[in-house]
């Protein structure tokens, strides 16, 4: 039961994710090393190269690729735009605050918005912030922008439903930007503290579920409290024994077991609930043990790809867990925890003190923004590769002052992204098709031919690139058994043609013997002439 609710924690807000290996791939950081600026920007940029890698770009290019930008709106999307974000990184926000913007205002149009959990609208939120972006105001539903800090936090019923992550997670979204609850609202800052309280393990320490404390909620939980550990006694006990708590969990190597699996996210837990109330985790002698640090305990999962892993060795209960593999989650948690360090160290804001972030503005659209506008408004063919240029030009133009043209350049933007979605509920569909209709292909025979006929004619219909969405292996397959059925229908169609021509043949020469004896017999029975 405890691997179930491990997978749980991983999938809900990304907290322990995974990969691992028999042995540290390497050790970049150590317990008498000093991490400075210039260290601890190295691995936060390798992680940025290897994650750019992970999602096709080239290391100068941005790392808001298609292929990223499809995740826009889930935990695998979100949590980079964060860390990057807040790490001060030069990149292409527009382009993820477009497709983000997209995936909520289409996510609206359903019945369960964004999902089931709170934390969804929370992670959202912060990561609009950290990309400069207004959580309060983004994308449309009913004609109105959507406020996500209304939805998620102070408006919404059930905050803590999905457990305690829900009010902690609420209460860093309200606090990010110290955003104003309005009276009447079924959440306060008071109640939801009041609510985390509640909730704490005897003898110290949170956990999503049971009765002994887990590093990873512990230290959000830390996170969350910190702006009211110096002015309110109450919460300023609380975190002091979940601190000590979290010291007495930490491992010799500097890290932590999370429900029976070392792993690297809970370290980076306890090292931002260490920042969050001004403790020093890489000298701060509670959080070294033999000589290590907290800091010791997250390095050793860095791989030599730049990633990081989850764990040292696979777990078959838990699929994220892949030794030697880096994985995205765990690199991604790193992300933020390393720049959440950086910060600290270099007199910053806290990692989810967002007051400092600046907002994208984009008052005057400039000539190269007209030229984008018109080359992708003038091309022959549009594919779901424009995607992504449509996407982030609506949003700028959507920024933008008045202009002459301003109405006419959106209304024409708006068409294209009009066709890419038919193109990609097209392409959806296929797909669909594919598995309803031909799945599996060693079991097609000559019944399937139309569908197969049918399905191909509709792949072949989409541009090369829309092509590349489906699986080589499965567009092989089909192909093989449309030449397999074709030769067999061909081959059918040659017997039964070499048949009738048989039986007509034999027809003929019956005919002709029968002829031959009738005229046989008349010559017989001829009367004799004088000659």
């Amino acid at each position: 039961m405890k691997k179930i609710y491990i997978f749980i924690l991983i999938l809900i807000m990304a907290c322990t994710a995974g990969a691992g290996f028999s042995a540290p791939a390497r050790t970049a950081l150590s317990a008498n090393y000093t991490a400075d600026s210039e260290s601890l920007q190295e691995v936060i940029k390798g992680i940025i190269e290897w994650k750019k890698n992970d999602v096709g770009a080239m290391p100068a290019q941005s790392i808001f690729t298609p292929k990223f930008l499809g995740l826009a709106g889930s935990a695998s999307g979100d949590w980079y735009p964060l860390g990057i974000g807040r790490y001060g990184y030069k990149d292409n926000y527009a382009a993820y605050l477009a497709a983000v913007t997209d995936y909520v205002s289409r996510e609206y149009q359903t019945a369960s918005k964004l999902g089931a959990n709170a934390t969804e609208w929370h992670r959202i939120a912060l990561a609009v912030s950290a990309a400069g972006g207004d959580p309060t105001e983004i994308g449309d539903f009913n004609n109105s922008p959507i406020n996500l800090i209304a939805d998620g936090v102070y408006n919404r019923n059930n905050l803590g439903g999905q457990g305690i992550n829900g009010w902690a997670w609420g209460l860093i979204v309200l606090d990010s930007k110290q955003y104003e609850i309005p009276d009447g609202a079924a959440n306060t800052r008071e109640s939801i503290i009041t609510a985390i309280l509640a909730r704490e393990i005897k003898g110290g320490g949170f956990a999503l579920t049971g009765t002994n404390p887990d590093p990873s909620i512990t230290g959000m939980v830390v996170q969350a409290l910190s702006p009211y550990y110096e002015n309110r006694q109450d919460v300023r006990l609380t975190v002091d024994r979940a601190i000590t708590w979290l010291s007495s969990a930490q491992e010799s190597d500097g890290g932590y077991v999370s429900w029976g699996t070392r792993e690297a996210g809970s370290g980076v837990w306890a090292m931002l609930a260490c920042i969050s109330i001004g403790i020093d985790p890489l000298t701060d002698s509670r959080f070294i043990k033999n000589g290590n640090s907290l800091l010791d305990g997250i390095m050793r999962y860095r791989n030599t790809d730049g990633g990081f892993l989850h764990s040292y060795s696979n777990d078959p209960e838990n699929p994220l867990a892949v030794a030697g593999k880096s994985n995205s989650m765990a690199s991604e948690q790193v992300l933020y925890g390393l720049v959440g360090l950086y910060r600290f160290q270099n007199g910053m804001n806290n990692l989810f003190d967002m007051s400092d972030q600046s907002v994208i503005g984009h008052n005057v659209i400039t000539a190269e923004d007209i030229s984008r506008a018109d080359t992708v408004i003038n091309k022959t063919l549009i594919t779901t590769e424009d995607r992504t240029e449509i996407d982030e030009l609506l949003y700028i133009f959507s920024l933008s002052g008045d202009f002459e043209g301003k109405a006419e350049y959106i209304a024409a933007l708006e068409t294209l992204k009009t066709r890419v979605t038919e193109i990609q509920v097209e392409v959806d569909s296929i797909m669909a098709d594919i598995i309803e209709n031909l799945y599996p292909f060693d079991k097609l025979g000559l019944k399937d031919k139309k569908n197969i006929n049918a399905i191909l004619a509709r792949y072949e219909a989409l541009s090369e690139y829309d092509r590349t969405q489906f699986k080589t292996a499965d567009i092989e397959a089909i192909y093989k058994s449309k030449a397999q059925l074709d030769n067999l229908t061909l081959a059918l169609w040659l017997g039964v043609s070499g048949g009738v021509i048989a039986v007509t043949g034999a027809g003929f020469v019956a005919i002709n013997i029968i002829r031959r004896k009738k005229k046989k017999a008349a010559l017989k029975y001829m009367p004799e002439t004088d000659e």
